[in-house]
């Protein structure tokens, strides 16, 4: 599992689309191989104890996200309401891995509250 999102974020890197092309879909695999990989870190283990997340959940998409999709080049995220009070930080971290990781990815799109915002962070 490990090997696999070792090698989906190798081939990923440097796969940004010439200027002036039209942007490609994301494939969902991808981003939750990509997204698995960044909950596994050490940051979001810290983040985890930090913020009390159930130790089940630790290592998961879960922990971290309510809900994901992609629309376009964009990555639409609700953050679980267990780590919201550190989402600056969160997000920052979110994007400087897609940027390295995933560069087809140019925008996160963090909706949050009720009623509902939304936050675009340049990726």
């Amino acid at each position: 599992d490990a090997i696999a999102a070792q090698s989906v974020a190798q081939r990923l890197r440097g796969a940004r689309a010439p200027e002036g092309a039209a942007p490609q879909l994301l494939d969902s695999d991808d981003v939750a191989n990509v997204l698995g990989e960044f909950a596994r870190s050490d940051y979001v283990r810290q983040l985890c104890d930090y913020c009390n997340v159930q130790p089940t959940d630790y290592g998961t998409i879960r922990c971290l996200f309510k809900s994901v999709r992609t629309d376009g080049a964009k990555l639409v995220v609700k953050l679980n309401p267990t780590v919201e009070q550190r989402s600056e930080k969160l997000l920052d971290r979110l994007k400087k891995h897609l940027r390295a990781t995933m560069p087809a990815i140019k925008q996160i799109h963090y909706e949050q509250g009720s009623p509902p915002t939304t936050r675009t962070i340049i990726v």
